[in-house]
């Protein structure tokens, strides 16, 4: 009989193409999802996948059973949630996620106020900039910079974010400033994303407006880009929450409607009426439009 875990396999497997990637996501060990993978495919006496030395990739078999397992995972999700919507307790835990620069710098508050009106519900946050790894098994509402929903997940836009570039006070001194009016952005330092959040709205407008050769260097953490710019290395875009306030930098151009993207707050459609989620959803939803103005480019700066 097929278990649980062995569907929440194939299903992780898939998705990501990497045995490693895939055990990550289930939270197990990589030789157990290895081993797992093996006695499923000898139970049934077909090859799932092939193996190359890029990745994991379905064969023919593998999509069958693909559609089939994704179709009875629904359904079993679908279940728990119906099971979970019984219980109209606001109390226990909701398990969330967020990017990091909001996780540091605007979500507390929030998550403050959340505390003091449902004390009973705990919130465990797990900082996370990558959307497609949301795992309905692992995430019960997620907080997310976006332009538009995607995939399967409901919810509702409570705000606009802002992104704006940013860098140490005496950068311009060094490398010149950057005209408002006609920006020429040629003869700069920047901070770059990843290609795995190549489909962030700043990844995509530093794509348009920055030559490649100007990347001269990358982070996946807000953090880690905040403090390149502080120290002076190059210009950050960073979204105006985390750049306005800190300290050791200055927004030298922006921000640009075209990096503007939505704040939403995200869940599954089988745990949306379960009663903790709903108050949680509704509470930073009313909380955070209400300081929406932080999300965006306070007055004029220059470095």
């Amino acid at each position: 009989m097929l278990e649980t875990a062995d569907l929440e396999l194939l299903v992780a497997l898939a998705d990501s193409g990497q045995l490693g990637k895939a055990a990550a996501r289930l939270e197990v060990h990589h030789a157990t999802a290895f081993r797992r993978l093996n006695a499923l495919e000898a139970r049934w006496g077909t090859r799932l996948f092939e193996r190359f030395s890029h990745g994991y990739v379905l064969t023919a078999a593998g999509e069958s059973a693909l559609l089939q397992v994704r179709e009875l995972r629904e359904r079993l999700l679908g279940l728990e949630g119906e099971l979970r919507g019984h219980d109209a307790a606001l109390a226990g835990r909701v398990r969330m996620t967020s990017s990091d620069g909001l996780a540091a710098e605007f979500l507390p508050r929030h998550l403050a106020a959340l505390a003091q009106r449902y004390p009973a519900i705990q919130i465990d946050l797990s900082v996370d900039n990558q959307l497609a790894d949301l795992n309905e098994r692992s995430v019960d509402i997620a907080v997310r910079p976006a332009k538009r929903l995607t995939g399967r997940l409901v919810g509702r836009r409570a705000a606009d974010m802002e992104f704006a570039l940013y860098a140490a006070p005496g950068y311009t001194a060094r490398y010149g400033e950057v005209n408002a009016a006609q920006p020429d952005f040629s003869g700069h330092r920047f901070c770059g994303y990843p290609e795995s959040l190549h489909f962030f709205s700043s990844a995509v407008w530093l794509a348009r407006h920055v030559k490649p050769a100007q990347i001269v260097f990358r982070a996946n953490q807000l953090g880690s880009m905040l403090g390149w710019a502080r120290a002076g290395a190059g210009i950050a875009v960073l979204p105006c929450v985390l750049g306005e306030g800190a300290a050791g930098v200055v927004r030298v151009w922006g921000p640009d409607p075209a990096m503007t993207v939505g704040l939403w707050l995200c869940t599954h459609p089988h745990i949306r009426k379960v009663a903790k989620v709903r108050a949680v959803l509704d509470s930073l939803h009313d909380s955070i439009k209400a300081d929406a103005a932080a999300l965006r480019a306070r007055v004029p700066q220059a470095a």
